[in-house]
């Protein structure tokens, strides 16, 4: 048998979201959810606390979206129901026992979008996305279609997501290639926001918005052997091996890579959870593709690499920063491999600005 640990570090790994379902969850911003969503101006943060939060929650009407079910949105990896209900994160169609037993009651419990749109079917990630969530959301989504798509910035799928003929183009062109059902691992959507921070949120979003808190019954894992938040490297560590595993029974070139969707600003750069897969995946020998908008947002490189310096790096919570910086056994020497890292991965694209 496997620990509680390794259980919920499998059900991660196996919330991979393809380009396809990326590509029809923007298409409804703006529409049917978050009205007020702005292609130029709201981040990744908004649109998780703004939409993905709210249409995950179990509430009632909330999952009214084409694509979705009802059907129950994850696989079980428990041997056997006592192991179930202790290893894995209640589900929205999780009855609770009343007071005699008898009856049962809706609990309004909430699941990652991943779950909802892959109705049950476990799908391993072929790449882990790595982003800031203070980035602008359609940048995000253009880097991961610049990735499918082999482009070295994703400036001009920034343009093409803008007009609905030339995304309808764009649609086109991956489902003719087959790279509309590429998986990959992107945290807003593949964490169940719901067990961890869906009633934290803050009182606007970005632009002014106002933002309510999740009312969702979801048991809280901030920490601990049942959080999604704090499994990172050990996710990245089991995709790695299951992606090397499947290339050997299909025979074919598969490889287990991470996608660096890197902020005009580099931000990024001053994120804890970024640097710290960023380093996790280079000790890890995964494959590192860096996606910046253009040769030109290189002007802010430069500043914030001289100042990288993973103890003086940002978290939206303390605690994460915390258990980052309890990792690393010496920051300085840590500091200095980052930044030669960080400098050999750019130098392609300084040599373009």
């Amino acid at each position: 048998s496997i620990s509680i640990v390794e259980r919920k570090v499998q059900e991660l790994a196996h919330r991979g979201i393809t380009v396809r379902h990326l590509l029809e969850f923007y298409r409804l911003l703006g529409t049917s959810i978050m009205p007020h969503y702005d292609p130029h101006k709201s981040t990744t943060a908004d649109v998780v606390f703004g939409a993905i939060i709210p249409i995950t929650s179990g509430e009632d009407g909330a999952w009214n979206i084409p694509f979705a079910s009802k059907q129950k949105p994850v696989l079980d990896f428990a041997a056997d129901a006592e192991i179930w209900i202790h290893c894995d994160t209640p589900r929205p169609w999780s009855p609770q026992k009343t007071h005699d037993d008898s009856q049962t009651e809706h609990v309004q419990i909430g699941c990652s979008y991943a779950e909802l749109v892959n109705q049950g079917e476990a799908k391993a990630a072929l790449k882990m996305v790595t982003h800031n969530w203070g980035n602008i959301f359609s940048h995000l989504l253009a880097a991961i279609v610049a990735d499918a798509l082999a482009l070295e910035t994703y400036d001009q799928v920034v343009d093409l997501l803008a007009d609905d003929q030339q995304m309808d183009e764009l649609i086109q062109m991956l489902e003719e290639t087959g790279l509309h059902d590429f998986p990959y691992w992107v945290c807003a959507f593949c964490v169940n926001q719901h067990a961890g921070i869906c009633n934290r949120a803050a009182p606007k979003d970005s632009q002014g918005y106002p933002l309510y808190p999740c009312k969702c019954k979801t048991p809280k894992h901030l920490s601990g052997d049942l959080s999604e938040m704090n499994k990172f490297d050990e996710m990245m560590a089991f995709l790695k091996e299951n992606t090397r595993q499947r290339a050997l029974q299909e025979q074919r070139p598969l490889r287990f890579a991470q996608v660096v969707a890197v902020d005009v600003g580099f931000v990024m750069l001053t994120r804890v959870w970024c640097i710290a897969e960023l380093a996790e995946a280079h000790r890890s020998h995964l494959p590192q593709i860096m996606k910046v908008h253009s040769a030109g947002s290189f002007q802010d490189f430069s500043g914030k690499l001289t100042d990288l310096d993973v103890r003086h790096s940002e978290a939206s919570f303390p605690g994460d920063k915390d258990l980052v910086l309890s990792k690393i056994e010496d920051l300085d020497m840590f500091n200095g491999a980052m930044k030669s890292l960080l400098f050999y991965k750019f130098k392609p694209f300084l040599s373009m600005w």
